[in-house]
């Protein structure tokens, strides 16, 4: 390791004296004194590498000495050099102790290197050289921090430790590396707990588990032996508990720990071998209890959990007598079995049999397990399965399936009867007109020269296939297709199937049985084009109208496909605006793709026909078509309102050469902001208020709310960003009455007398859409219609005197005027205190509405009528509150006395009654004479 000494700047400046001539004798003090200084400088104890300073040592001497040289040659030419001859001395003293320190600086290297491999320097402590160096200087530099040797020594510490260190890890390898000692104990636990054969700890440990389980069945068969039993049940638990503690790391060396493990097990070995041999005294077959069944349940192949036998009919060729096809004698049934080891010897160790029960009377048994038939359908799972036989089964019966012990003479008896669950069979007959054969193939297309094994070289027919038969349940029942299956206790041996092609049928090979099409031959290009229809025939034993016959959509057809192109990805946001295009021009570097699969430069494809017999873009939300231009450059397009999906083309190249480019739209809708109701609208409720339908139908008392949007703050802006820009909806959904634009309509008079709540009908859902199926949002809207003030507003009558009318032509107000010098006025205020009648508060209704229009707004109505004998000499403006003679009655000459009649004023509203409604009024016209 290098130990830096003396620092870059002196060492730098070293360098540089190093470097210097000697120009003249009038310098020589001063140059002299320099080097001198330079050399004192050397011990400095600021940090240079050893090697650095030895370099500059050599340096340094070599130009010194040249100096001297020249020095000597000048003062050997002089008169007095006294003086110079001793400054020289001193330079040489000091060039002999650069020698010097050049030959510590090698000393000290060589004690590191002895104490980096050995951690020891007694060898270098009786060395001249060394010794020479420890020195008052050194002494000094060890004391002061950060000193030449203090920095050396706290390295060579280091590396000591580091050396100690990388011996500890080596040490710790050796102990918990892949081939150390606890690696390879943790190896040998293993071993003995979880191995194979008899060495396996977990395995003794179940096997007693399973004796304890065994033992306590057999307690509660009451032998009378529980004592017996019970210290058996105290040595297992006593023995589990020793294994267990085999868990435990324990002993301080692997040796110990080995021998503590190998000394337990033989000692579990030891009790275990104990414990079967006093179960077999008691007189109990251990593998016996092994198989002892705790119980079973029937496993049901159908959601319905029946078990059906099935008598099938076919219609026949002619005649009326249906043709009997098959009465099915067995089902397979299946059934749990647990424990599940006892499945193992299930065969070995029971009978079974069925028992069932008609449901409603008793019979004999017409259902049966067929001989030979119960095999182990899962052992793992403890699955048993066997054929269900049944003889002259008719209706439906509750079955279980019994199981009962073998006892064999000399064997113990440990086996137990058990019962399953009942579970539903029925007997059923079916009618059938029809069958086929679906298949699970979905291709249509082969590919000329493809060979054995690689795609679309062979189409498969049968290969997960099912039939189907067009059956009900009597002969002039509703009839339906129906899956077969041998579990609906059909025979599907009854059933023959075989393919049959029409159409190109010698380009085509068929294995009509196996239903596996493939191209004649292949590689030969004549084949392309070539198609076939696929059907097949279907001949069914005892049915006298087979064979049934088929065939199956889309014709097969040959193509050569060099290429296909996945275009990719592409993401678009949902559109419904009318006359915009939601679309992609592809890019050069998508349409490369393209020319690559097809196998053409772009200038070879821009030169393919431009129509439909070339470019065939299938149809659908997303689909490709042309960007438009002389170029053949495609673009993806996603159709208003749908939701995309994936674009297909197929590319005709040459006669024998197509090829097919997929991309994918996907459409995500918009992010618009949700709508905001006005802080106004507190609690989600909206003041509503009665207003006419318009001025001219003010006769019609409708309820009224003018611009629904004003319930929201943001609504101009939803609607831009979700109508506009988008092309969805926002829909205002009132549960009764109508929407007239913005305005929100509700008549009335639909609802008077009918005894219904108005006021709860009010309300309504605002949708915020794309489309018909994405809803952004519903807000629900109340209008808490005002029913705790007194809508029909104030009516005032005044004390109104005699109207008195002067002139026989001139009219009289019948809602204010002045009577003994009082002024008097009828007044009619809603419920905010705004005047309605007779007099308008413009402010508060607006200019617009004018006459009766304010009372209409409310649903009020003033109506003045004259009453009593001189009713018809007098007319009444009803919008202008008037009252005046007839023209006929003012035209008369003369009158013999004043015309007096009574104007009847009444008040109505349809939100309830009016206090003091009706008013009279007394009108007298004076007498005149001309």
């Amino acid at each position: 390791m290098k130990k830096r000494f003396i620092s870059a700047m002196l060492f730098g400046a070293l360098v540089l004296a190093a470097g210097t001539s000697v120009t003249s004798c009038s310098d020589y003090d001063d140059e002299i004194q320099n080097l001198q200084t330079q050399i004192d400088q050397i011990t400095s104890s600021n940090p240079v590498t050893a090697d650095d300073i030895k370099a500059a040592v050599d340096a340094a001497k070599g130009d010194l000495q040249k100096q001297l040289d020249e020095l000597e040659q000048q003062l050997a030419g002089s008169g007095d050099d006294s003086g110079l001859a001793a400054k020289v001395q001193e330079l040489e003293r000091k060039i002999a102790e650069l020698d010097g320190i050049k030959n510590r600086l090698d000393e000290l290297e060589l004690a590191e290197k002895e104490y980096a491999e050995t951690g020891s320097l007694a060898a270098y402590q009786a060395k001249e050289g060394l010794n020479a160096f420890i020195n008052e200087k050194i002494t000094d530099a060890l004391d002061g921090n950060g000193g030449a040797i203090a920095a050396y020594i706290e390295e060579a510490v280091k590396t000591g430790a580091l050396i100690d260190l990388n011996r500890l890890n080596a040490e710790l390898a050796a102990i918990v590396g892949p081939a150390g000692s606890l690696t390879l104990l943790q190896a040998d636990f293993e071993k003995y707990i979880t191995g194979n054969g008899d060495e396996a700890l977990l395995k003794r440990v179940s096997g007693l588990e399973s004796y304890a389980a065994y033992i306590e069945k057999f307690i509660e068969n009451g032998n009378g032996q529980y004592e017996t039993f019970a210290d058996v049940l105290d040595q297992i638990e006593e023995t589990r508990t020793l294994a267990a503690s085999l868990f435990v790391p324990g002993g301080e060396a692997y040796n110990a720990v080995q021998a503590i493990v190998a000394g337990e097990i033989g000692a579990v070995d030891s009790r275990i071998e104990t414990i079967e041999s006093d179960i077999e005294k008691l007189g109990i077959d251990v593998e016996a209890i092994k198989g002892m069944i705790q119980s079973i349940v029937y496993v049901p192949a159908y959601a319905d959990g029946k078990v059906q036998f099935t008598t099938l009919y076919a219609e026949p060729a002619s005649g009326s007598d249906w043709d009997l096809i098959s009465s099915s004698q067995e089902v397979e049934v299946k059934f749990r079995i647990s424990p599940a080891s006892a499945v193992q010897n299930f065969v070995k160790n029971y009978e079974v049999e069925i028992q069932s029960l008609e449901v409603e009377s008793r019979a004999d048994e017409p259902l049966a397990v067929k001989e030979g038939s119960v095999v182990v359908a899962d052992a793992d799972l403890g699955i048993v399965a066997m054929k269900l036989s049944a003889d002259n089964l008719t209706g439906n019966r509750a079955a279980c399936l019994h199981v009962t012990g073998k006892r064999q003479e000399g064997a113990s008896d440990f086996v137990s009867d058990v019962t399953s669950d009942y579970f539903d069979v029925v007997a059923v007959e079916k009618y059938m007109k029809n069958v086929k054969y679906e298949t699970a193939e979905t291709e249509r297309e082969l590919v000329y020269n493809a060979g054995e094994g690689e795609e679309h070289a062979s189409l498969d027919f049968l290969a997960g296939g099912h039939y189907e038969l067009y059956v009900s349940d009597s002969k002039t029942g509703t009839f339906g297709w129906e899956k077969a299956s041998d579990e609906l206790g059909i025979d599907m041996d009854l059933f023959h199937l075989t393919f049959k092609v029409s159409g190109d049928i010698n380009y085509f090979s068929l294995d009509a049985a196996a239903g596996v099409l493939k191209v004649a031959n292949v590689g030969q290009t004549s084949s392309v084009n070539k198609s076939v229809t696929v059907g097949y025939e279907i001949a069914v034993d005892n049915a006298s109208g087979s064979p049934y016959s088929g065939t199956y959509d889309d014709k097969v057809t040959i193509v050569r496909r060099v290429g296909a192109a996945n275009i990719g990805n592409f993401d678009f946001e949902w559109n419904n605006v009318g006359g915009f295009e939601n679309s992609y021009a592809l890019s050069a570097d998508e349409m490369d793709a393209v020319y690559n699969a097809a196998g053409l430069t772009k200038e070879e494809f821009n030169r393919l026909a431009h129509n439909a017999s070339v470019f065939d873009f299938a149809d659908g939300d997303a689909y490709f078509a042309f960007v438009g231009g002389a170029d053949n450059d495609l673009k993806l397009i996603v159709k208003q309102g749908t939701n995309g999906g994936k674009a297909i083309a197929r590319i005709k190249v040459t006669e024998t050469l197509s090829i097919t480019i997929e991309a994918v739209a996907n459409v995500a809708y918009p992010e618009v902001d949700k709508l905001a109701k006005k802080a106004e609208m507190w609690d989600g409720d909206v003041v509503y208020l009665p207003v006419a339908v318009d001025a001219a139908q003010a006769s019609q008392v409708n309820i009224g709310f003018d611009d629904i949007t004003r319930i929201f703050s943001n609504y101009s802006d939803v609607e831009a960003a979700v109508v506009a820009k988008a092309g969805g909806t926002i829909e205002f959904k009132p549960e009764v009455g109508e929407m007239r634009g913005n305005k929100y309509i509700v008549d009335v008079n639909d609802y008077l007398g009918s005894g219904e709540n108005l006021a709860e009908k009010l309300k309504m859902d605002v949708v915020v859409k794309f489309g018909d199926d994405h809803v952004v949002e519903t807000i629900p809207v109340v209008f808490k219609f005002i029913n705790d003030i007194n809508l029909s507003g104030t009516w005032a009558v005044p004390a109104a005197g005699e109207i008195v009318i002067e002139d026989r032509y001139q009219s009289a107000s019948l809602t204010s005027g002045t009577t003994g010098g009082e002024k008097w006025a009828f007044s009619w205020t809603d419920y905010r205190g705004s005047e309605m009648w007779p007099a308008i508060d413009k402010n508060a209704f607006g200019s617009s509405l004018a006459g009766r229009d304010a009372l209409h707004l409310y649903g009020l109505n003033v109506e003045m009528v004259p009453v009593g004998e001189n009713a018809g000499k007098f007319i009444v403006d009803q919008n202008a509150g008037t009252i005046k003679l007839t023209d006929d009655q003012a035209s008369l000459e003369s009158v013999a006395g004043d015309i007096t009649v009574q104007v009847k004023v009444t008040a109505t509203s349809i939100w309830g009654t009016v206090p003091n409604n009706v008013v009279t009024l007394n009108v007298r016209v004076k007498q005149w004479a001309d």
